[in-house]
């Protein structure tokens, strides 16, 4: 292992402390106080000093003078409230089962049993518990309605029953979903970036680049069912187990 060369000049604050240092604190091995240890210790502490006023490199006094976090990764991540997602599996336990006929009720009665999977309480009433910690705002017949992340896996449909909760957030996300038109120009790059249309009709053989990652439909229950869509990620995300535990009750739980 070789170290890097220092300048004269900054060896001699260097040897300077290093004697301060090894005389108030004194080694504690067991041939403490002699010769060969005290030379040992002066030259260790001296080489620490000196390597580690250079340990900083370029790439890190860069980032420092930017402003970027103390670490850099070329993976992306997600914030996945999983605490939210155990609530909400508890929740629909005490609430228990509908009943066939429930189910088969007017439509009126299913949208609003829809409604009641999908908002969060805590989005509903403030009062509740528990919370659901951070969700998205989807805008659904022109009224913003709060929709968590696991309400988008529990109404995933058949194709996707494998995945987890944690392999669901990493590698699918909802977007809009692609509306097919013709007679659009294929040079407008913006556009086909933001509503995703294909205007390309030649042959799939003759079509270049990457093909489009694949979606799967949501569940039909879902509002979101008919603008959006699952569809696979081009680079999966590490998820983030994020959301601390709610907080305690205060005093007695009711009964009921």
């Amino acid at each position: 292992m070789t170290k890097d060369s220092v300048a004269l000049t900054n060896s001699v604050t260097v040897i300077n402390d290093a004697l301060k240092h090894v005389k108030t604190h004194r080694s504690i091995a067991e041939n403490s106080g002699t010769s060969q240890r005290t030379a040992t210790h002066f030259l260790q502490r001296v080489i620490n000093s000196l390597t580690g006023k250079i340990e900083l490199s370029a790439t890190q006094a860069t980032a420092h003078l930017l402003n970027k976090p103390s670490f850099l990764s070329s993976k992306t991540h997600f914030f996945c409230f999983i605490r939210a997602a155990i609530a909400h599996v508890k929740q629909k336990k005490l609430l228990g089962r509908k009943s066939e006929s429930r189910r088969e009720s007017a439509s009126s009665d299913d949208e609003k049993d829809c409604e009641d999977s999908i908002i969060p309480r805590s989005v509903r009433d403030s009062s509740a518990t528990p919370r659901y910690g951070s969700a998205p705002i989807y805008m659904i017949n022109g009224k913003p309605t709060s929709i968590a992340h696991h309400t988008h896996y529990a109404f995933r449909n058949g194709d996707l029953q494998h995945l987890s909760y944690y392999e669901y957030t990493g590698i699918i996300t909802v977007v809009f979903k692609r509306v097919s038109t013709s007679g659009k120009s294929n040079s407008s790059s913006v556009d086909d970036q933001i509503s995703n249309v294909s205007t390309d009709n030649s042959s799939p053989s003759e079509k270049k680049g990457r093909k489009r990652n694949e979606t799967f439909d949501l569940y039909q229950r879902h509002p979101l069912h008919t603008t959006h869509t699952q569809e696979l990620r081009s680079l999966q995300q590490t998820p983030v187990l994020a959301g601390g535990p709610p907080s305690r009750y205060p005093g007695p739980r009711p009964a009921n």
